[in-house]
């Protein structure tokens, strides 16, 4: 049988998809979770290597208990469907209606893992669904303000299970600019509700595409070098509408950031340690000895001492890991040993 990778080191394997990042083996594609009559979950194999799957004497573990899923259920092709309900598992299968964390365990023991609500949503992080509604996955490429691979969970207002997730229309687009109208590039817009938050960065026009959010009533607020604005009134985006010009303004200039940061950093293997006396981006990429681009880490750093680990598990290799941190450039060639 194909080997469940787990969630973390799935994301850091270099598997190239054109010029973006790898593409991470991920199964869970739809999650319902109220009415309790109505609770599931959708395996879709699309992002599965080789695409066949015996789900038998797998295991959905929740904060509820264990259900171990029946013989024969199987995913029998590339861009197989399948559903996990209480008709094909035995023993405890319950979603929480607020919050929980989903493990899909394959019979090597070896881990898959979603949870909600979260902040930001990717492969293993999901927005909480509304009842009635589900949460379903979609995947797409970005180019700003790096090549990356996009994974996002809308609101499902009319669930598809069984079949290709739909309603990807619509979501809340606008721009981010300053006092002066100037555009601001890479911003952090969030996009949040009771149940979870996700975001996007603005290009350097200062615009940014939040898509699809689904139905639902959405908090927009933008970040920037510290400085914060958010849109006046909630946004209300009802399925596959758009609702364009909701535009933000923050009070920020490059002024705001002073060039005089004192910063260090110090590489010790296959990790970094950087020490600042500010708020900083960092935004790193590594790629492999073939040029393939692999995982890209984008985090906000805080004030002192804080250790990145942008290699994680690679396999052994020669890696270079490229970026920015702050207004200083990174470029490290880094040998990992196994």
């Amino acid at each position: 049988m194909h080997r469940v990778v787990t969630a973390l080191a799935a994301a850091l394997l270099l598997v190239a998809v054109g010029a973006a990042n790898p593409i991470v083996p991920t199964l869970i594609n739809e999650i319902q979770v109220a009415p309790d009559s109505l609770e599931r979950i959708e395996l879709n194999t699309r992002y599965w290597p080789g695409g066949y799957q015996d789900f038998s004497g797998w295991q959905v573990i929740t904060d509820a208990g264990t259900a171990v899923v029946n013989n024969g259920v199987a995913a029998n092709g590339p861009d197989d469907y399948v559903v996990l309900d209480c008709s094909n598992v035995t023993g405890t299968f319950h979603l929480g209606d607020a919050g929980d964390v989903i493990v899909l365990r394959g019979t090597d023991n070896e881990s898959l893992t979603v949870s909600y609500p979260s902040v930001g949503c990717d492969h293993a992080r999901c927005w909480c669904p509304p009842a009635g509604m589900s949460v379903a996955r979609i995947v797409y490429t970005v180019s700003q303000p790096m090549p990356d691979i996009i994974y996002m969970w809308y609101h499902d207002a009319t669930p598809s299970f069984g079949a290709a997730n739909d309603d990807t229309l619509g979501g809340i687009f606008g721009t981010v600019r300053n006092q002066q109208g100037e555009p601001l590039c890479s911003a952090v817009v969030r996009i949040s509700w009771p149940g979870g938050v996700s975001g996007d960065w603005t290009d350097a026009q200062g615009c940014y595409s939040a898509h699809p959010t689904g139905q639902g009533t959405f908090r927009v607020t933008a970040t920037i070098g510290g400085q914060s604005g958010e849109y006046p009134d909630s946004v209300f985006v009802a399925q596959n509408e758009f609702r364009n010009g909701i535009d933000i303004t923050v009070p920020y200039t490059a002024a705001n950031e002073s060039p005089a940061v004192r910063l260090k950093l110090d590489w010790r293997g296959g990790w970094l340690r950087v020490s600042a006396d500010r708020p900083l981006n960092a935004e790193l990429r590594v790629v492999n000895a073939a040029g393939q681009l692999g995982r890209c880490l984008r985090v906000r750093l805080g004030s002192g001492e804080t250790e990145l680990r942008p290699l994680g598990n690679l396999p052994a290799g020669v890696y270079f890991v490229q970026g920015n941190i702050g207004k200083e450039k990174v470029n490290r060639k880094v040998t990992v040993f196994k």
